[in-house]
């Protein structure tokens, strides 16, 4: 078997694979276009004994995703329900393995997703997912009067 068939093959499997993972989590995968596969990285427990909260973002809702043509995958980190202490997270796209470090660290050091949120992240950067998902976390924290100031705020 020559080395482009072997790597035909082996961009077809990743494909299924791929599709099967998005199915999963409710994406469709757009496998039309010739571009590079996507990474798949993961981190942290498979099964938990806490009651977990998950934060996903699709990356087709990053700019600088949408901007390289790499709207395929998804962010999707888990947090101790009612904590911000991250207890894994799983990342497909084409730079997940480069991304997956930022979760690692605030694990091993004991940084919770609140704290991941406030760090300024470079932009445009598919790493913007994280500050995304970081985002959305601090929207659950928000107290209905809170709530109510801040729209109030933004209107005026």
């Amino acid at each position: 078997m020559n080395e482009q068939t072997l790597d035909q093959l082996q961009r077809a499997a990743f494909g299924y694979f791929l599709q099967a993972v998005n199915r999963a989590n409710g994406l469709i995968a757009d496998t039309s276009r010739e571009r590079s596969p996507a990474s798949i990285a993961v981190v942290g427990f498979a099964l938990s004994a806490y009651p977990v909260k998950t934060f996903t973002v699709p990356m087709h809702d990053v700019r600088r995703a949408i901007a390289d043509g790499e709207e395929t995958g998804f962010v999707k980190i888990h947090v101790k329900e009612r904590t911000d202490r991250i207890l894994g997270a799983t990342i497909v796209a084409r730079h997940a393995g480069e991304m997956i470090n930022e979760i690692t660290l605030a694990m091993v050091a004991g940084i919770g997703l609140r704290t991941l949120g406030r760090v300024i992240h470079a932009y445009p950067t598919q790493a913007e997912a994280i500050k995304q998902a970081a985002d959305a976390y601090g929207r659950t924290r928000l107290t209905p009067p809170i709530r109510w100031l801040l729209r109030r705020w933004q209107r005026w």
